[in-house]
C-alpha cells in the first residue's frame, strides 16, 4: 500500500513576523500473510521564517528514510526491527529492536 500525505502551515506572530512550513511524506507498506510486514517511509519538510519564541522551534529541514520490519513468528510473539536515515546530516539512526511476548489473550 501507498500512502502519500502533506502539509502546509503557517504562523503568524504579533510582532509581524511569520513562518510557513511545507512538507510531504510517503509511506510504502507491504505484507506477506500475516507473519511478515515492512514499511518504508520518506519524509521532507522544509520551514522558512522566523519564531520570536524557543519553544516553537522547527529545524529549518528535514529529509529522513526510514524503514521498520516486523516479524510474528507466533500469536504470542512479535518482533520489530527499525531504523532511519538523516539526509541532511548523512547518519544513521539507531538499530531498534523491540520483542513483545503475550503468554494470554
Amino acid at each position: 500500500t501507498l500512502t502519500p500525505s502533506g502539509i502546509f502551515r503557517q504562523d503568524v506572530y504579533l510582532t509581524g513576523e511569520a513562518r510557513y512550513l511545507l512538507g510531504g511524506k510517503m509511506d510504502l507498506k507491504a505484507s506477506y500473510e500475516s507473519n511478515v510486514s515492512a514499511t518504508l517511509s520518506y519524509s521532507y519538510n522544509k520551514s522558512v521564517g522566523p519564531t520570536p519564541f524557543n519553544f516553537d522551534y522547527i529545524a529549518p529541514l528535514t529529509n529522513t528514510l526510514s524503514g521498520k520490519l516486523t516479524l510474528k513468528p507466533s500469536e504470542k510473539v512479535k518482533l520489530d526491527l527499525s531504523t532511519n536515515y538523516n539526509f541532511v546530516t548523512e547518519n544513521f539512526g539507531n538499530l531498534v529492536a523491540k520483542v513483545e511476548y503475550k503468554p494470554k489473550d
